[in-house]
């Protein structure tokens, strides 16, 4: 599958839309001139810069192709058994994390996603493991202890720092 980077960037500039729309109801904090919403809107924003880059530049690539080749082209993806493969892989991991996540947990489920991902799509075993390992655990102590939003402990509650 092949989508230009204008279809991309609309897309991106849609779902920045909604988070600025969404970060927008959240209630103010007394005297403070910030509140919960200025991290939502300060991600969407970036958001929204770099969904119009990629509009401007699928438009301008479209312009420039001689072949005047369509906006989504799915014929890759239908044509490569592999690439179907790993979208619905893709799309799997997603939803077996919406699934599971608050009785499983997030660590253990980052782990099992990110390992067979990076796997599948061309890591060693022994890369994967580890390079899941780092990024779950920057992403708990990012969530945790920075940000403070709690992350789904499941399996480990109690455990979890």
């Amino acid at each position: 599958m092949r989508l230009n980077d204008a279809v991309t960037g609309g897309v991106l500039v849609i779902f920045a839309l909604a988070v600025l729309a969404y970060a927008s109801t959240f209630p103010s904090l007394h005297g403070q001139s910030y509140g919960p919403d200025l991290f939502p809107s300060l991600i969407s924003a970036g958001l929204i810069a770099c969904g119009a880059i990629l509009i401007f530049r699928g438009i301008r690539e479209r312009a420039s192709d001689s072949k005047k080749r369509p906006w989504v082209q799915l014929e890759a993806l239908a044509n490569n058994r592999s690439a179907a493969i790993n979208f619905l892989l893709v799309l799997a991991a997603l939803l077996l994390y919406i699934l599971f996540s608050s009785t499983i947990g997030f660590i253990p489920m980052s782990l099992i996603i990110l390992t067979t991902l990076l796997y599948r799509l061309g890591s060693s075993f022994s890369l994967a493991v580890p390079v899941a390992i780092v990024v779950t655990a920057l992403i708990q102590v990012v969530f945790a202890k920075l940000l403070l939003v709690p992350l789904p402990p499941g399996l480990l509650s109690g455990f979890v720092w």
